[in-house]
């Protein structure tokens, strides 16, 4: 789901939790106070039209999840696992003051019921007169009519009609993730927070950004920094090419600051499409990568405290990566932290000094202390390689523009665009 707002960091517990206990953990935003019904508001009022998307872990064998949903001013919900119906009904309600146990029109009885420490995506696509509710991507309840049948029970109003949130039926629920895509118009934030501007296309202004970027794409060389699988540079970028392989890698010549950006533009173009960006913090590495084959295509940091993505708390389920598109990671690490966007929208977050960081087996680099980039049983062409130093500087390690005495001030004094400068740093380093 692109575009989206994400919620995660604009969320205040004690504020926003109407109903339950509710806390921020390194997981996400969890409940655990949950003898009753559990409510958590969310600090906006949706548009005529969006999509509100959410990740989740139910805790315990209880009963539903709620999405509270807002059409036109009125509050209502889409409950999944609910009334501990078997089969489980998923359905929203009330509907003409009545719950999806006693009227059917919108809702729906699915086989399985949701299990606990099983993590789960549930989207609701709100548009003019229709309803659609998805779980893991699979079409539950298509609805369409009056939305001013549709109203709240009492025992989890949201304060007011028109807002939207989560919660629960007696169940604990870690949420790891809680998102809107404006479709149509423009939702109200009901009180100041410092990520309003979430669904932004980039998470930086770029043009700025790059005017102090290093470009490492033209510092590669292929026979000397590849450490799996066959690469060529052409023309359109650095291409890894044996779609045979598990694990084609390679690093620039480059040891990071202790805070930077890192940038990588690529496009997958034939095989499984599995990337990975290869980072390094405090001497460690690891990864963040994006996950395509079988059915749970997936993105996130990779070791932590030695699980991978799929059983990580990072992981983010998402469509998957398509063959012959172009997409750009950026990935803040900070002392403190990282952050992961893909095409501008946040995918991963996580706090951390890195002494829970590791490489998963099939991304262990040559050298821990030095970026890279890599694919998995895919052929994919890496368009740029880019990194901005924030703290500290990096260290380039061997002969460069950099340490063959062209300096970054002098370059901007006489080159008016990165391009330039780049012309002449690799000038240099022909020299």
């Amino acid at each position: 789901m692109r575009g989206n707002i994400d919620f995660m960091p604009l969320i205040d517990p004690q504020k926003d939790g109407a109903l339950g206990k509710w806390a921020r953990s390194a997981d996400g935003i969890t409940v655990t106070k949950a003898n009753e019904a559990t409510v958590l508001r969310l600090p906006y009022l949706p548009p005529e039209e969006y999509d509100f998307e959410i990740e989740f872990t139910p805790q315990g064998d209880g009963m539903n999840v709620n999405q509270y949903i807002a059409v036109g001013g009125r509050s209502f919900a889409w409950k999944l696992n609910s009334h501990g119906r078997q089969p489980p009904l998923y359905g929203f309600e009330l509907l003409d003051g009545k719950f999806a146990k006693d009227l059917d029109e919108a809702a729906v009885h699915k086989p399985k019921r949701m299990e606990s420490g099983k993590r789960y995506t549930s989207r609701v696509e709100v548009r003019r007169g229709s309803l659609r509710a998805l779980v893991e991507g699979e079409e539950y309840v298509k609805w369409s009519g009056d939305f001013n049948r549709f109203s709240m029970e009492p025992i989890t109003r949201l304060d007011s009609d028109g807002w939207i949130g989560v919660g629960s039926y007696k169940r604990g629920v870690v949420f790891h993730r809680i998102a809107v895509r404006e479709v149509t118009g423009k939702g109200k934030f009901t009180r100041g927070t410092v990520q309003q501007a979430n669904n932004t296309a980039q998470p930086v202004d770029y043009a700025a950004w790059k005017k102090d970027a290093i470009d490492l794409l033209p510092l590669i060389d292929t026979q000397k920094d590849a450490v799996g699988g066959t690469w060529v540079a052409g023309t359109s970028g650095l291409e890894a090419t044996d779609i045979k392989c598990m694990s084609q890698k390679i690093q620039p010549p480059y040891r990071p600051a202790e805070e930077y950006d890192y940038r990588v533009s690529f496009s997958p173009i034939e095989g499984n499409a599995d990337v990975a960006v290869g980072l390094s913090a405090t001497g460690r590495s690891f990864a963040f990568f994006m996950k395509r084959y079988a059915s749970d295509h997936c993105s996130g940091f990779e070791c932590i405290n030695g699980k991978i993505i799929a059983s990580g708390p990072t992981a983010r389920r998402f469509p998957h990566l398509e063959l012959g598109r172009r997409y750009t990671v950026f990935v803040e690490v900070r002392k403190d932290g990282l952050k992961a966007w893909l095409d501008g929208e946040l995918m991963a977050q996580w706090a951390t000094d890195y002494h829970d960081m590791s490489p998963f087996r099939v991304w262990k680099f040559k050298d821990d202390t030095l970026l890279g980039v890599g694919c998995s049983l895919s052929r994919v062409v890496f368009h740029e390689i880019e990194v901005r130093e924030v703290t500290g500087k990096g260290q380039f390690t061997r002969a460069t523009a950099k340490t063959s005495g062209v300096d970054d001030a002098f370059m901007r004094d006489i080159a008016e665009s990165p391009a330039e400068r780049q012309v002449i740093r690799v000038v240099a380093k022909l020299k």
